[in-house]
This record gives C-alpha cells, sequence and structure tokens, in this order.
C-alpha cells in the first residue's frame, strides 16, 4: 500500500535540497543562486508553497483564475507576496502565441464574434486563423478578466536541482517516486568533502553544456552556420578524466557528425 503524502510534501522537499546545496556549495554558488536562496528563506509559507508548485510546472506562464491548490489560504496574497519579491511577473508583455497558448480551444471559439466559423477548425489550424486575423481586441478581450502570472528566474531552479542531484536528468519527480516507495536510490556520501562541483566555473559549464544540448535540439540540423556556432561554444574542460570533459566531447562528436 502506498504511503498517504502530507499535502506539502512537495514544499519539503524543495526545503530539504535548498538547505543541502547551502550547505554543501555557498562557498562556489554565484551571487544569483545566492540571492534566490535567501529571497525564497524569506517568503511566507503560501508564497514558498505557490513559488514551488508553479517552479514545478512544465510552462512558466499562467492564468490566476486556474491556480486552486486547496493548502493555500490566499493566491491573489501569495502572488503579490511574489511578485513584490521578483519570484514571478503580473501581466507581462505577451506575443500573440504566448496568450493563445494560455486558453483551450472551446474558450477561444467562445471568445470570438463569428464561434460557428471556428468550431470546424483543428487547434492549429484555430491559432493560425487567429494571429492571421491578428485582432488586437480579441486578445485584449481575453485578457481582461483575468490575470496572467510570468515565473522569473525558473533557470536558478533548475541549477540548484542540478547541484543537488548531479545532472540534469533527475527532477523534484524523483523525491516524489521515493516518497511514494517506487524507487529505491543507493545512499551516497555528499558533503563538503565529496561534493561533484569544486568551484564555480564547473558548475557554470555543467549548465552551459545543458544549455547547448537544448540550442543543438532546436535549430535547424542542416544549418551549418548554426551548428558550428554551437560548436564554438563549447567550453574547454582541461581534466580529459572528469564527467564535463566526457560530456563537452560527446556534444563536439553530435555535432560533427551532423556537419559530415
Amino acid at each position: 500500500m502506498q504511503p498517504d503524502l502530507p499535502a506539502t510534501y512537495y514544499l519539503d522537499n524543495v526545503r530539504a535540497l535548498f538547505r543541502h546545496v547551502e550547505t554543501v556549495y555557498a562557498d562556489i554558488l554565484d551571487t544569483e543562486c545566492l540571492a534566490f536562496l535567501n529571497d525564497f528563506e524569506q517568503l511566507s509559507d503560501d508564497a514558498q508553497r505557490l513559488i514551488v508548485r508553479l517552479l514545478n510546472r512544465s510552462t512558466t506562464l499562467f492564468r490566476q483564475s486556474k491556480l486552486n491548490y486547496a493548502e493555500i489560504g490566499s493566491i491573489p496574497a501569495a502572488i503579490h507576496e511574489l511578485k513584490t519579491r521578483a519570484f514571478l511577473e503580473v501581466d507581462p508583455q505577451l506575443q500573440s502565441e504566448q496568450i493563445l497558448c494560455l486558453f483551450n480551444k472551446a474558450e477561444l471559439i467562445q471568445s470570438h464574434h463569428e464561434p460557428t466559423v471556428l468550431k470546424s477548425l483543428k487547434r492549429q489550424q484555430l491559432d493560425d486563423y487567429l494571429i492571421r486575423e491578428n485582432k488586437a481586441g480579441f486578445f485584449l478581450g481575453l485578457l481582461e478578466d483575468d490575470c496572467i502570472i510570468s515565473i522569473l528566474n525558473q533557470h536558478i531552479y533548475q541549477i540548484l536541482q542540478m547541484l543537488f542531484f548531479g545532472n540534469l536528468n533527475q527532477s523534484m519527480t524523483d523525491f516524489v517516486l521515493r516518497d511514494l516507495g517506487l524507487y529505491q536510490y543507493e545512499n551516497y556520501r555528499i558533503d563538503f568533502d565529496n561534493r561533484p562541483y569544486r568551484n564555480t566555473e564547473e558548475i557554470q559549464t555543467h549548465w552551459l553544456l545543458h544549455q547547448l544540448e537544448i540550442y543543438l535540439e532546436l535549430i535547424d540540423a542542416a544549418d551549418q552556420k548554426m551548428l558550428l556556432d554551437c560548436f564554438a561554444g563549447i567550453p574547454d574542460c582541461a581534466e580529459q578524466q572528469s564527467t564535463l570533459f566526457r560530456k563537452s566531447d560527446r556534444l563536439r562528436f553530435k555535432i560533427a557528425r551532423q556537419l559530415e
């Protein structure tokens, strides 16, 4: 029988992760990460709960009307606090494509002045039609009765997870799998004297390699200039036996194979 997790299990896990990262890496964290950890510590419980809920989602844009977390006393108050602390932005400037992604097909059709014309369109066709139509009044109408929230500094949250796990393949989901008893992990000693990253440069190098991997997936595989730009951006790793050297080498080989 799987255990019942407490309502704020996700926050307990994040707090444990942050404490570990501070304990092990405080001396080599950059000012951005240190400020994030310090500011998070100053937040109220409700604000911490909300920002962690949102950071663990796969997107960075949300409609306030769609947020419903029973364990948070006041979502509007938490949003105001998080805005004040620069964890999120309220009602940012958005492109048409970004606005459309926040609404389902039924909502878009209902908001349009000619709904019957749009009902037969598939979702991508509907989006394309609305963008081509480009009626500012339609997009303003979508936003006028709701509050849009944009998460800031999500990359810092990802870096902190990278420091905890030692890789970017694992995430907070692994905590849940462990807590539910679905996965069992080996216990490794990771403390100040046994840490995967020894200096700030190694942290930055691992994160840069991750960003280049994402860039390589997004660019046109036939665009030689973009491939060469990506290749040129790969950092040099002096120690040939290090994990980062192997990561950078694999990325070089991947690009070279594509160029060939």
